[in-house]
């Protein structure tokens, strides 16, 4: 029997993912053991990954791109033209 895979490209399913996102952003913290472990869970359903898999990869692109600690830690919304002018600075 195969197993139904969520529609990433549906609009409903990129709400639900968007809305999850934000609960995840604005409440991890929060959460106690449980709640994190059902998040994990239910990115796990939709097939993305979860959030410590989610940091990891990050944390590798970061280190690939040679970002310092420091910009990530004080800029959540760190864009494209952050990064190219601090390679800018550094020159």
């Amino acid at each position: 029997m195969k197993i139904p895979k969520a529609n990433i490209q549906s609009q409903m399913t990129q709400k639900l993912i968007h809305l999850l996102s934000e609960l995840e952003t604005t409440n991890r913290q929060c959460m106690n053991s449980d709640g994190k472990k059902y998040l994990d869970d239910i990115w796990k359903l939709l097939g993305q990954p979860s959030y410590d898999e989610l940091r990891a990869a990050q944390e590798t692109a970061r280190d690939k791109a040679g970002i310092p600690q420091h910009i990530i830690d004080n800029y959540d919304d760190v864009t494209p033209e952050d990064i190219k002018n601090m390679h800018k600075e550094e020159e």
